[in-house]
């Protein structure tokens, strides 16, 4: 079960920023200045249908304002929808010119954690991702096409629930 934490931080650009800057070794948060794109590990295009880069700065201030509601209004009150819903948001705004992905899971674990430590034990996006990345790709690409966060987040929270299945009880 699930608690809010008392010692409650909203998510702000400064930690994305500071999200952004491990993530990539940039010391400087910059939003992206031309087109975007996906490319999977090989260097093939996956997708190109990202907002013009003229409207970041604007989709992030959004985000940000979705993102307090949600807090405030007990909107996808529970922290691992809210954090898979952010890391499916930030991804379609595709905010940044590099480290898109690695970022916007940060930010689903950051807030899926925040609520939730044992989450930060057990399980990383960044494990699902590995384990997972042709479907990761194509239930991300389907939520932007689609403009329905719902198929990702009941994959992943499928998935999560899969691998939890296999921790043992008693580890520590």
């Amino acid at each position: 079960m699930w608690k809010k934490n008392s010692k409650y931080q909203s998510l702000t650009q400064e930690h994305i920023s500071q999200i952004y800057a491990i993530s990539t070794n940039e010391s400087q948060l910059s939003f992206r200045q031309k087109k975007a794109l996906i490319k999977d590990p090989t260097g093939k295009v996956l997708d190109r249908q990202f907002p013009e880069a003229e409207y970041v700065s604007e989709l992030m201030a959004e985000f940000f304002k979705w993102y307090e509601y949600s807090e405030k209004n007990a909107v996808l009150a529970h922290p691992l929808v809210k954090g898979l819903a952010a890391n499916a948001v930030l991804i379609s705004i595709h905010p940044f010119g590099d480290g898109n992905g690695r970022v916007s899971r940060l930010v689903e674990h950051w807030i899926a954690s925040r609520d939730m430590p044992e989450f930060s034990r057990w399980i990383h996006p960044e494990l699902m991702v590995h384990l997972y990345y042709r479907q990761y790709i194509e239930m991300l690409l389907t939520a932007r096409q689609e403009m329905q966060l719902d198929s990702y987040i009941l994959f992943f929270l499928s998935r999560y629930s899969e691998f939890l299945k296999r921790v043992p009880l008693h580890a520590s």
